[in-house]
């Protein structure tokens, strides 16, 4: 009997998910500062299909900073996410535990701690799928850096 190596994979990761899903629910919760926020964790081959389909599509701009500060940092990608709904990635947790969309309204805690949380990359796609926003955590020589990344995308014609 062959099994499709998909969903061996599947398998796999979800098996992993157990190992780190209080981790992550975590870094969910402390990435947010209303409690009462909308979120929904996708499942996988859900997250997959996003991943795919972002990978497919043609960047047109690209916009890259880099910030001392997570309140600067959180601004800049505030100002890009604000009152629109959104897929959040973290770290690669997502290839165990899913993306999680988040309703429109989400504010980010400028407290979240990225050392804490063991965290080190968080990527915000809007759900329209015409930016994403990167943020890479770097940590270095005494000081934190946050390495933002805005991509705007133009979607195929279908």
């Amino acid at each position: 009997m062959n099994i499709d190596p998909y969903k061996k994979e599947l398998l796999y990761r979800k098996a992993q998910e157990k190992k780190i899903l209080s981790a992550f629910e975590k870094k969910i919760s402390g990435l947010f500062l209303d409690r009462h926020l909308k979120k929904l964790r996708l499942n996988l081959p859900e997250t997959d299909r996003i991943i795919n389909f972002i990978r497919s599509l043609h960047v047109t701009q690209c916009i890259e900073k880099t910030y001392t500060s997570l309140s600067d940092c959180f601004g800049f990608v505030s100002a890009e996410i604000e009152e629109r709904e959104f897929y959040v990635l973290v770290d690669e947790d997502w290839k165990y535990c899913g993306a999680v969309l988040v309703g429109s309204g989400g504010t980010l805690n400028c407290n979240f701690n990225f050392d804490d949380n063991t965290s080190d990359e968080l990527r915000f796609i809007l759900a329209d799928f015409s930016t994403q926003i990167t943020v890479d955590y770097v940590q270095g020589s005494g000081e934190c850096l946050y390495e933002c990344s805005i991509k705007r995308y133009m979607r195929p014609n279908i």
